[in-house]
Formats: structure tokens, C-alpha cells, sequence
């Protein structure tokens, strides 16, 4: 029995489904140093249905601020630094394989560049997307350990 649970884990969690995610997210991110860390926050944030209610229903008012939540209401980030370690094989195969199909660059300084869209239809809801989106225009006027420091994420 858990063979098939395995089997059902492996494909829900498809780097080949979730890749698109992170060009939609790098492009409205921008270029930023060492924005490659950035990577490990998109995954458990668009995923946790929390905090992708957020992400979709965003408008230009939102910020990180207000993604957290106030002090009595952190529902959408509650259990971050598990979700990050759950995700991180995950999100790691997802990058690479968005790397060898050409869709992102990594420079020199660690950031991350959009050399070109998806070659087709993405595989994962627009939701998904929309979200991914939305977090990377969120994250855009910080740098990278601001952010951290923002969400409360201590270590990677």
C-alpha cells in the first residue's frame, strides 16, 4: 500500500509541472543578486492553499507585509521552514530542469534571468501561475535577506 502512496507522491509532485512556475516567477521578479535563494520560497508559498488564496486575490496595495498577516492571523505562513525542507528536492529539480530546457539563466552574482517564455502549454493550473506571479512582483522592491527577514524564514 504505501508503494502506491509513494507512486501518487511522485506524480503530484512533478518538477516537470511545477517548473513553469519559476520563469513566471523570476519575470515579474526582475534581476536581483542572488536571487536564485529566492527559489526555495515560490514552491511552499504557491502551493499551501493559504497563502495562494493571498497570492491570486493580491492587488497593488498587497505587500509582504500584508501577506504575512497581522500578529493574531499568520495562518499563511505557518509552517514555513517545514514546508521549505519538504519541498526543497522538489524545488531543486524543478530549477534544473528549467535550466536545461533553456528557460533560465543563472549568472555570475546568483541571480536568475528569463531567457525565454514556456515552449508550450504549462502542465499546471493558472492559479498556480497567477500566484507565482503575484509573489515574485510582492518580493521585487526587497533584496533577497530582507525577504527572509520579512517572512521570518531563518535558515534555508
Amino acid at each position: 500500500m504505501s508503494d502506491a502512496i509513494q507512486s501518487f507522491s511522485v506524480l503530484y509532485n512533478n518538477p516537470f509541472i511545477f517548473g513553469p512556475l519559476f520563469p513566471s516567477f523570476y519575470s515579474s521578479l526582475g534581476e536581483k543578486p542572488k536571487s536564485i535563494l529566492l527559489s526555495y520560497l515560490i514552491l511552499p508559498l504557491v502551493l499551501y492553499p493559504d497563502s495562494r488564496k493571498f497570492l491570486v486575490n493580491a492587488t497593488s496595495r498587497s505587500s509582504v507585509m500584508t501577506m504575512v498577516g497581522r500578529p493574531g492571523k499568520r495562518d499563511r505562513l505557518y509552517g514555513l521552514d517545514e514546508r521549505i525542507a519538504e519541498y526543497r528536492d522538489l524545488t531543486n529539480a524543478s530549477f534544473q530542469h528549467e535550466i536545461d530546457i533553456g528557460t533560465l539563466l543563472v549568472s555570475e552574482n546568483l541571480s536568475v534571468d528569463v531567457a525565454s517564455k514556456w515552449p508550450s502549454d504549462p502542465p499546471c493550473s493558472s492559479d498556480y501561475h497567477k500566484a507565482s506571479r503575484r509573489l515574485g512582483l510582492l518580493f521585487a522592491p526587497f533584496d533577497v535577506p530582507t525577504v527572509y527577514r520579512m517572512i521570518g524564514v531563518k535558515r534555508l
